[in-house]
């Protein structure tokens, strides 16, 4: 959904971004989103059902300008894989340098459909507040 939510508002923003989303597990890798997940999102006018899961890997931290984690868990497990500074100061988590009321993204895959509107809202507040910060900055950015 974040991924979901950060390309269309870059979109909408005319800011260049290169953008993909990966789990710290590698739970169901090549699968498709939730429906549920799914159902939101193209309630909001965006398609995700493209996407596909996949884990992420250590060259993430070389490729990518910025890394967003979702919460504490998946913040603590991509530092984790960083040997440097440079890849250190590129994690952050999604909801950091935000006007959001909480720290970190819930799953919501575990409860109902309201638990997903409530992801969308947190990511698509996110993504305008990070899409804005870039478009200041005036750099393509690949998170």
């Amino acid at each position: 959904m974040a991924e979901g939510a950060l390309r269309h508002v870059a979109k909408q923003l005319n800011v260049s971004l290169e953008v993909d989303s990966a789990g710290t597990q590698a739970y169901h890798p090549g699968e498709n989103p939730d429906k549920r997940a799914i159902q939101c999102m193209q309630k909001h006018g965006i398609d995700i059902q493209h996407l596909r899961a996949r884990k992420f890997t250590i060259a993430d931290l070389d490729v990518f300008d910025h890394i967003l984690t979702m919460d504490h868990s998946n913040y603590r497990d991509v530092m984790a894989l960083a040997v440097n500074q440079a890849q250190r100061d590129k994690i952050s988590m999604m909801l950091a340098h935000t006007h959001a009321e909480v720290e970190e993204v819930p799953d919501p895959s575990y409860g109902d459909q309201s638990d997903f509107e409530h992801v969308y809202q947190l990511c698509i507040n996110a993504s305008h507040q990070w899409c804005e910060q870039w478009q200041r900055d005036g750099e393509s950015k690949s998170c």
